[in-house]
């Protein structure tokens, strides 16, 4: 792994760990279905030290967010699926990568297509 890559993996497990509470790790570990991570219990455990089970689980690397992108999908988080999709955008090669779940959640922004938009029917007419 990089440099380049390393310190922004750092970054993003840093700035990951800031936006997960104790509350959010008991609902992530409720809703995994590894039996290594659902097995154990949350003692007031916060985001860092989550992440660092996922990473000595191998469910968590700098070039294997899936796991965690789907945990994020079924806990409704897209505050932290956003910031996975920008630590995607800037570290990893979009075009090497399939298309993932979250990709969902950015804003695309176009114009709609002549098939797609509204046709009103032209006014009645007065009698």
């Amino acid at each position: 792994m990089s440099d380049a890559v390393s310190l922004s993996y750092s970054s993003l497990l840093e700035s990951l760990a800031a936006n997960i509470s104790q509350d959010d790790v008991k609902e992530f570990l409720a809703a995994s279905k590894d039996e290594l991570i659902r097995g154990r219990k949350s003692d007031g455990s916060g985001g860092k030290e989550w992440l660092q089970l996922l990473e000595e689980n191998q469910k968590l690397s700098h070039d294997n967010l899936l796991y965690v992108e789907h945990l994020f999908e079924i806990c409704r988080r897209p505050d932290l699926l956003t910031i996975l999709l920008e630590y995607r955008a800037d570290s990893l090669s979009l075009s090497d990568s399939h298309t993932h779940t979250s990709s969902k959640y950015r804003d695309i922004i176009r114009e709609p297509s002549l098939d797609e938009s509204i046709k009103l029917a032209p006014p009645p007419k007065k009698v």
